[in-house]
């Protein structure tokens, strides 16, 4: 919200080269001290809303309260959304490699093999590819251009965030130097032939962390997860949102299906859900997804500063590209790895 000059300055060098796209609009704080209506407010509440040009009421995204920012004389803020722009990105990565070498060679969109061997992936595009799998990266000398998308930490890939390639012109021949010095090497011993007892090799016995679990209840008017409510009751769009996804992950149980066939819903699956509901807070697709990280970071929290128990941001609902559709279309579910549906027991 509100960028400085210095954000303005990057954004517009960014577009200039087409690796970002910006749409700015008008957004109000729900609590703001100077606003007219920041005496009635519940000064914990730090949902941002999107609003139009013409002033109209909207409701809060996170604590549902109605907003009028024309009558209220709300102060008004400049609400930046900025995506990838992928087809400039990944021309601009492709030129910048073939100035280093020009016999590179591109395997698929994203993903590139230098004359020395080595393998430069761009990780956001390549989900579900054999170049993010922990087989093939163990194997390879590799370096990953990363945006947001997780890297295998446990093979300790040779990794250069986009922010670095951006800044600096020699972080990428660095960068490629060191994926090639440092290539993994297998991790099993060759296969031998040869007179005498056959040579094997074995690795000692890794203990498995027990699989963790976490309860979740769903009554009329409250959500709890291990028994803690996890949201106020008059956070409709939120428990709208919850609600969506969480008859979602009961069709898919009442279906039979596996973990990783539970299907996510795209933004536009949840919006269409949420209009026939009658929640329109919620129909811009920015606040919506803002909605989603805002409620994962809330219940991670809760749960952690009330139960001490070690759940991750992810572990209630999990965000997931959807392999059927464009690589930018993320998906939302209830995560079926460790969520357990309980009947709601009364308190």
């Amino acid at each position: 919200m509100n960028p400085d000059t210095n954000l303005q300055t990057a954004a517009t060098a960014l577009k200039a080269k087409d690796w970002i796209k910006v749409r700015e609009s008008l957004a109000v704080r729900c609590v703001c001290e100077g606003d007219g209506d920041y005496a009635a407010s519940d000064r914990l509440c730090a949902g941002v809303a999107l609003i139009s040009e013409d002033l109209e009421s909207v409701a809060c995204p996170d604590c549902g309260r109605d907003l009028y920012p024309a009558e209220d004389r709300k102060r008004l803020h400049k609400y930046w959304r900025i995506r990838l722009a992928w087809p400039g990105i990944l021309r601009d990565v492709e030129q910048r490699l073939r100035e280093l070498d020009p016999q590179v060679f591109v395997e698929r969109e994203g993903a590139y093999r230098l004359s020395s061997g080595t393998y430069v992936c761009v990780a956001d595009r390549c989900s579900g590819t054999k170049y993010v799998a922990q087989d093939w990266v163990a194997l390879q000398p590799m370096l990953f251009l990363v945006a947001d998308a997780p890297v295998l930490a446990s093979v300790a890939p040779a990794t250069l965030s986009l922010a670095g390639l951006w800044c600096d012109p020699a972080a990428l021949p660095k960068a490629l130097y060191e994926a090639g010095r440092r290539a993994p090497l297998p991790r099993h011993s060759p296969a031998m032939f040869s007179r005498g007892p056959q040579v094997t090799s074995a690795a000692p016995a890794t203990k498995q962390a027990a699989p963790k679990t976490f309860v979740v209840e769903v009554s009329l008017d409250e959500i709890l997860v291990q028994g803690i409510s996890i949201m106020a009751p008059q956070a409709h769009a939120r428990m709208h949102l919850f609600r969506v996804l969480w008859r979602s992950f009961l069709d898919s149980l009442q279906r039979g299906l596996s973990a990783e066939d539970h299907p996510p819903l795209n933004v536009s699956q949840l919006r269409k859900a949420l209009k026939a509901a009658g929640v329109h807070s919620l129909d811009d697709e920015g606040s919506l997804r803002q909605t989603v990280n805002r409620l994962q970071r809330d219940i991670e929290g809760k749960i952690k500063s009330t139960l001490g128990h070690p759940l991750e941001r992810e572990d209630i609902i999990e965000t997931l590209r959807r392999s059927s559709r464009s690589d930018a279309d993320f998906g939302y579910r209830i995560n079926p790895q460790t969520v357990v549906a309980r009947l709601f027991q009364s308190r």
